[in-house]
Parts: structure tokens; sequence; C-alpha cells
């Protein structure tokens, strides 16, 4: 509550762009390095919404995602990466584990990301597409029919 009163305009609008990037697990995997500014947030940004205590302001943070069985094929393992309406089952041939360099809300901001609308981010989502499937990752591309509660 009192990160929230604390929330600058600028800073909740930012906020709110970062957020239309995030997964379930509140994290937006990096695709280019440290470099978000193609979908509208700057380091200055990054910088801002860490010392509002929104994002996590390690700048070298990995994520582990581990894979689990597909209900229509035990023998694979796959992570499920849902980001609002859509999402990705992705698996590697023999990997049960996924890290993933990324930037992650604190504890804080998966609290407010709770109460903020959402819309996803189209070209970091595609871009990611992309990232994965050039990256050897096989993904099967999925849609939901609501918005997912962390």
């Amino acid at each position: 509550l009192n990160i929230l009163s604390n929330v600058s305009v600028d800073e909740a609008l930012k906020f709110t762009a970062f957020c239309g990037m995030t997964n379930q697990f509140g994290d937006v995997i990096k695709i280019n390095g440290n470099d978000l500014s193609k979908y509208g947030i700057t380091f200055a940004d990054l910088l801002l919404l860490g010392e509002a205590g929104l994002v996590n302001p390690a700048n070298d943070l990995f994520v582990k995602y581990f894979a689990y069985p597909i209900k229509l094929d035990k023998e694979r393992k796959a992570v499920d990466l849902k980001f609002q309406s859509r999402g990705f089952i992705i698996y590697k041939q023999n990997v049960t584990e996924h890290d993933f360099e990324a930037y992650s809300l604190t504890h804080s901001g998966k609290e407010l990301l709770n109460f903020i609308p959402l819309t996803l981010t189209e070209l970091y989502y595609e871009d990611l597409r992309k990232k994965l499937e050039t990256s050897n990752f096989i993904l099967v591309e999925t849609r939901l029919a609501y918005r997912f509660k962390k």
C-alpha cells in the first residue's frame, strides 16, 4: 500500500507498459540484452521502476523454468508461458530446465499487477516468439479465454 501511494503518474504509466510484456511469473524475458526501448521502456525507466520498488533492480537476473510432462505426450517435458490472453508451450528434446535472462517484478510489483488492466505488447510477444524459434525451441502457440491471475 505504501508503494501504491507513492507511485507517480509517470511511474504508473511505465509500470503498465512494462507489465504488457510480463509472463505469468512476473518476468520479462530479455530478447536483445538489456534493451527494451523498442517496446517503450528505456534503461532510465527501468531504474525509475526499480527505485519505486516495482521491478527488481538486478540487471543480471536469470530465471529458471522447469519443464513438466505434456498432457498429450508424456515423453516430452515443456514449459507453459502465458502472456495475458496468449502464450507458448515450449520445449527442447531432453531438456528439463530452461534458463533465461530476464527482468522481474518485485513482490510489490506482482501484487500491484493484479489491479491494473493489461494490454499485451504485441511487438515484444512476436519478437520473443522469433527468438525462441531461432534458439531451437519447439513451440506451440496457445490462446487463453481469460486473463490469468498471478
